[in-house]
């Protein structure tokens, strides 16, 4: 497994860091919503069972399922082309972009979590 220590440039980080953080925030509020409706799935699926509906219930339960396993790939690209009309933040995605290229997706989302989003509540 190749280790990935390199950070990112802190110069280019705090250039892009307006639009990085509505990002970040945009991708944050998405998952909330997808997670809630998700679990709100699971809820219908188990009345639907009670219901004696089990074929609906399964159906109820794995389209809430697959809503959550497929929320960071699908609130990423989302999140991405809200941002991209705008030009600093079409830059932004592209330094993104460059920086996924080098290291892991969640990897670089969790440093500029780390860097941007978490110093800012200090």
């Amino acid at each position: 497994m190749p280790c990935y220590d390199a950070r990112m440039n802190k110069i280019d980080l705090q250039r892009h860091a307006d639009s990085l953080t509505i990002l970040m925030r945009t991708m944050r509020r998405a998952k909330i919503t997808i997670a809630a409706l998700a679990f709100c799935a699971y809820g219908l699926a188990m009345w639907l069972w009670y219901r004696d509906a089990a074929w609906y219930a399964l159906a109820v339960a794995t389209i809430g399922y697959l809503a959550f396993r497929l929320m960071s790939p699908f609130v990423y690209r989302w999140a991405s082309w809200r941002l991209c009309v705008q030009p600093a933040g079409a830059e932004a995605i592209r330094w993104l972009e460059g920086q996924c290229e080098r290291r892991p997706r969640r990897l670089v989302l969790a440093e500029i979590t780390e860097r941007l989003i978490d110093d800012a509540r200090v």
